[in-house]
């Protein structure tokens, strides 16, 4: 009886684990753009070729700045991609000269 509830406890942990993982990658929209922060990664993805530069911009744990990290490349299919990301608190993503998303937990 002891062991089934360790199987099923662990197994609800992993659950909650993966389905915390899945998330955090969940990518906040503005329009048709979009962006996250995943891990130590940041991404801004710009879909819309309106002239407006796209960025996922980053609040940090313990500090008073935050950063933009942008999608150099335009309407395309890259995306502007950034590892070494730590100590996230909030991001959101913003569309130059148009405003930005609400701020999100990853």
């Amino acid at each position: 009886m002891h062991r089934a509830f360790t199987v099923a406890a662990a197994t609800t942990f992993t659950a909650l684990a993966v389905a915390g993982t899945a998330h955090a990658a969940s990518p906040k929209y503005h329009g048709s753009d979009y962006g996250y922060v995943n891990g130590s990664t940041a991404v801004a993805c710009d879909r819309e070729a309106d002239g407006n530069g796209v960025f996922t911009q980053v609040d940090f744990y313990g500090s008073q700045a935050t950063r933009n990290f942008w999608d150099g490349t335009g309407a395309d299919s890259e995306c502007g991609v950034y590892g070494g990301v730590t100590n996230v608190y909030l991001f959101r993503v913003c569309e130059d000269h148009v405003g930005c998303t609400y701020w999100y937990r990853p």
